[in-house]
């Protein structure tokens, strides 16, 4: 079975932030986070809706992409200082699909972790965020198998995947950009490239 590498990229940031608290009594749409984990940090912890999915043992888990991720989903619009999105808050899904790469890799049981976690939440959770990248890049004359299992998991379920573009560094080093990467040719998904 062929492995997956899976980009993990987050830059570290020293910014303050005031928690923000989901309001009583008021009813938020729910982001499931296709991740590896979630920590209850007190800025995160008001919004984590209390069923979460786990494909690892606690002491398999990192928790530090997915949360840095959760807290971008929570307070995106925040931290930009705009209206980018416009609601007054979403819930969030803890969904572990990647274990900690440090103690375990990865292979074709994330394409089944994925499916397992949508499967068990798709009645409430119809908005799916995967922002880890196999770093494999896509094919030009053909759809990786890991976009085609997203594609078909979006139309049986009836849920939208909104699927990183992957991270392309090469303009460090000035070679020229790179593709786009497995998944991300997924054609049902949304997908999100930053510059």
């Amino acid at each position: 079975m062929p492995r997956y590498t899976v980009a993990l990229d987050m830059e570290k940031d020293e910014a303050t932030i005031n928690i923000l608290t989901p309001k009583e009594g008021k009813k938020y749409a729910i982001v499931g986070i296709l991740d590896n984990g979630i920590a209850d940090i007190p800025h995160v912890k008001p919004w984590l809706v209390d069923e979460r999915y786990t494909a690892y043992p606690e002491h398999y888990i990192k928790k530090d992409h997915g949360t840095f991720v959760s807290g971008v989903v929570i307070y995106g619009d925040h931290l930009e200082g705009k209206k980018w999105v416009g609601t007054e808050g979403v819930k969030v899904l803890d969904a572990c699909v990647y274990p900690d790469t440090d103690m375990e890799g990865i292979g074709e049981e994330l394409i089944r972790n994925i499916q397992e976690a949508v499967k068990a939440h798709h009645r409430d959770v119809k908005v799916w965020n995967l922002s880890i990248s196999v770093i494999n890049e896509v094919d030009e004359y053909s759809f990786s198998d890991f976009a085609v299992a997203l594609d078909a998991l979006q139309d049986q379920y009836g849920v939208l995947i909104c699927k990183s573009a992957g991270n392309c560094k090469n303009f460090k080093t000035g070679h020229p950009k790179g593709k786009i990467h497995q998944g991300a040719d997924s054609v049902r998904s949304i997908v999100v490239g930053s510059i």
